[in-house]
């Protein structure tokens, strides 16, 4: 019995953090503070064949560049395990979700089938009224030929729209461990009463 205890223990032990993490997740998705930052834009493809979108923001006066926090949806504000490269097929829409209370949406890398990458510009000096929400809620991609390729820096932040989030996998199994954890925890705790350990003792079936 001691020796299920003490594995039971460890056991919190180990997963405690994974399941901390879990649980500031969901409690920050149903944070009302958390979902008014969160909105939506819809991308319809024009382009003339397949493609995969990257939306890419920037931080701060100097423009660093990165991929934008991408939500499942906007309550609860269950952040996405990847940022990009969403596969979008000619002629169709696909909606967004992202957190701006820190960060400007500027463009979004066009990858198309044959590897190249362009950019679709949504604000050409994002860096000048931060921070805001999209100027529009709907963006059409033009043909490939109306797009310029993407600069270096651009495409090795389209790249890795594509990884999946480690910490954001981590708190989604944190979530899921969060009822085995309470039950680990209750059954670690739980511990005879003196009246019934003394009866036990001296033989007597409660």
């Amino acid at each position: 019995m001691q020796t299920r205890k003490s594995a039971l223990r460890i056991g919190m032990i180990v997963l405690s953090p994974i399941v901390l993490l879990g649980g500031l997740m969901l409690f920050n998705a149903v944070n009302p503070m958390q979902a008014a930052f969160v909105t939506g834009f819809a991308v319809e493809n024009q382009s003339g064949g397949d493609i995969w979108i990257t939306p890419i923001g920037t931080r701060g006066e100097k423009g660093y560049k990165g991929t934008l926090p991408i939500y499942w949806m906007k309550f609860p504000s269950l952040p996405a395990i990847r940022s990009g490269q969403y596969h979008v097929k000619h002629g169709r829409t696909v909606t967004i979700n992202y957190d701006w209370d820190d960060v400007i949406f500027f463009e979004i890398a066009v990858k198309t089938a044959d590897g190249n990458c362009y950019e679709y510009i949504v604000d050409a000096n994002p860096t000048a009224n931060q921070y805001h929400p999209p100027k529009s809620d709907h963006f059409i991609i033009p043909p490939i030929k109306e797009l310029t390729l993407s600069r270096p820096g651009i495409l090795k932040v389209a790249e890795k729209g594509d990884s999946v989030q480690g910490m954001i996998v981590l708190a989604y199994l944190g979530i899921a461990l969060l009822i085995p954890f309470v039950k680990i925890w209750k059954a670690s705790n739980k511990a005879k009463s003196p009246d019934t350990y003394i009866m036990e003792t001296a033989g007597i079936q409660g």
